[in-house]
């Protein structure tokens, strides 16, 4: 090996640690954008070095550049077109474009995730790389709402993994709430949770829900206080103890809760809190005022790209925003309630 290629394998694996040590929630941070320096300095001396450009890739994906992301895969794809790895990486970038922009199972975002996930299952030998791809294919499937498909991926993952994969129950257990059915959804976020509390987001929260949503008002109190407790100022977890509070002791019993949570809701301004607002109002039985905020958390949907970019608002926050985007408003509480999704049907209608 000569010395110049000694030092592009040094600057790349240097990437690598940098990458690596970033973690894996996607942001701009400094030891990450130190990362795709490191990267792009290999690759000035040596641009064919394809385990650079595929490392560059991963590294813009967590930068949340998805766009130069599928340029470097696409790069590594057509010099490297046996490999499984690079048709996963696709798949996923793809994914997640999917998961800011649509529902829709025909979208382009949809198809090529679908096509490149299915291609790398294809080529993958019998792996945890092979599972990886089968769970976000799965995950793919759970975004465009075909929850059959879903399930029939991430459990095979999950099962083929001996069940040690945290990540595709806390996914079988978002699919399980969507089809309406939280005893299933709460038996998998716990199996989760306890093989990786990391994939579980804001686990009081989350599992908070799934208590309210099986009627366990105590102990899905328990678990908003909880969080409470470590943000005391935290706009979700007050308005999760107040629809859970309202759900054991009714709206008279619930009223200083109620107040509490409108208070903090109020001195934000967002979809996510319009919603909130929104469902308080309802519970109490005032249509017109629901109605009103219905209609003014759909027009706020178009800042909310802005307010995440922005990084000033909560963890928590920041979660049930992505979620509004992705048109999943479960954690409201009000999932199945007929009466609370038809205001809204009408609201989009109008």
């Amino acid at each position: 090996m000569t010395d110049s290629s000694i030092q592009v394998w040094s600057r790349a694996h240097t990437g690598e640690t940098l990458r690596f040590l970033s973690g894996n929630k996607n942001n701009e941070s400094q030891v990450r954008i130190k990362a795709k320096k490191s990267f792009e300095n290999a690759l000035r001396d040596d641009p064919n070095n394809m385990w650079a450009i595929g490392r560059l890739g991963v590294t813009y994906r967590q930068l949340d550049n998805l766009d130069k992301a599928i340029d470097q895969f696409t790069i590594f794809q057509k010099n490297s077109p046996g490999d499984p790895w690079v048709y996963a990486q696709l798949g996923e970038t793809y994914r997640l474009k999917l998961v800011k922009e649509s529902t829709d199972p025909s979208d382009p975002f949809a198809v090529k995730a679908i096509e490149f996930f299915e291609k790398a299952i294809d080529l993958y030998d019998d792996s945890l790389d092979y599972y990886w791809a089968l769970a976000h294919l799965g995950a793919t499937y759970f975004h465009i709402e075909q929850y059959d498909e879903a399930l029939s991926k991430l459990k095979q993952a999950f099962n083929g993994t001996k069940q040690s994969y945290a990540w595709a129950a806390a996914y079988i257990g978002a699919t399980y709430l969507r089809q309406e059915n939280p005893e299933e959804a709460n038996d998998y976020w716990d199996i989760a949770q306890r093989l990786d509390r990391r994939v579980v987001p804001d686990p009081n929260l989350s599992l908070g829900m799934l208590a309210y949503y099986n009627k366990e008002f105590d102990r899905a109190i328990r678990l908003f206080n909880q969080k409470k407790q470590e943000e005391p100022n935290n706009a979700v977890a007050l308005y999760s103890i107040a629809v859970a509070t309202i759900g054991k002791k009714g709206v008279s019993g619930a009223q200083a809760e109620i107040d509490q949570a409108n208070t903090a809701l109020k001195q934000q301004s967002n979809s996510a809190t319009n919603y909130m607002l929104a469902a308080l109002e309802y519970h109490q039985g005032k249509t017109d005022q629901t109605s009103k905020y219905i209609q003014s958390a759909i027009t706020a949907t178009d800042e909310i790209q802005d307010i995440l970019r922005s990084n000033n608002v909560s963890e928590s926050m920041t979660r049930v925003l992505t979620d509004v985007q992705s048109n999943n408003l479960s954690w409201l509480g009000l999932e199945f309630d007929k009466g609370f999704q038809s205001l809204i049907s009408r609201a989009v209608k109008a």
